[in-house]
């Protein structure tokens, strides 16, 4: 089990912005080892939510405990066999934790054929996953897929930096669904997200100020409903 405690600080970049800030990283920041193979890699994640959206509505109003489940690949297709991981992502206050369990299954996209497959026994991530998906009735709602560039701190201050470009999502019911018709969330900019343990360490606090972020919301699952999930979004935005 991978357990993960941290803030999160959510930035929208324009191209111009992105280059400076990269530019300004490369000093205090190397790239992680699945960024170093190709420069960067891809994102895909399919989002599992109740009948009446109950984690987007989680997050829109703002609740303080709010939780997100979803299967993780970073795969682009079945072939590539890729490990794909069960995660549930929580948030108390300004705090978000991450819990995540590698499974072992033919498809992981195929929710049923997952749940079968599941040993409650192997993981608190398991159990906890399905206690979330029958109590909730949890159901495969959209995907969302990127292509993330990510750095970590060259000082042991467990600082982490990631740059997320091409941000698309759909509805879908599988990882790898056929006929995926993919939406843009925000064409010509890019998502900075500084994951620490704390607050920013000076020299991050400083370029942060010198090229005037401001830190916004970002939740690519409610960018994925509203993009997709038209009847929901509706009611909300309305």
């Amino acid at each position: 089990m991978r357990t993960m405690s941290r803030y999160e600080f959510k930035y929208l970049l324009s191209h111009k912005q992105y280059r400076s800030v990269y530019a300004a990283v490369q000093a205090h920041m190397k790239q992680d080892p699945f960024t170093e193979q190709a420069g960067y890699y891809w994102v895909r994640s399919l989002y599992l939510d109740s009948p009446d959206y109950r984690a987007y509505w989680e997050k829109v109003n703002g609740d303080s405990y709010r939780a997100k489940v979803r299967l993780r690949t970073y795969a682009q297709d079945l072939s590539m066999h890729a490990p794909t991981a069960l995660e549930i992502k929580t948030k108390i206050g300004d705090r978000t934790d991450k819990f995540s369990w590698f499974v072992d299954c033919q498809d992981p996209g195929e929710i049923h054929n997952l749940v079968q497959s599941l040993d409650p026994e192997a993981s608190p991530v398991i159990r906890q996953f399905l206690r979330f998906y029958h109590r909730q009735t949890l159901r495969p709602k959209v995907l969302v897929q990127y292509r993330r560039e990510g750095y970590r701190s060259r000082d042991p201050d467990d600082v982490r930096i990631t740059f997320d470009h091409q941000v698309e999502s759909a509805a879908a019911n599988g990882l790898f669904p056929a006929g995926l018709f993919l939406r843009p969330h925000h064409r010509h900019w890019s998502v900075l997200e500084i994951k620490t343990p704390g607050m920013p360490p000076p020299w991050l606090r400083r370029l942060i100020l010198r090229h005037g972020l401001r830190v916004q919301k970002n939740s690519k699952y409610a960018q994925a409903v509203e993009n997709n999930a038209h009847d929901v979004a509706k009611s909300y935005l309305s």
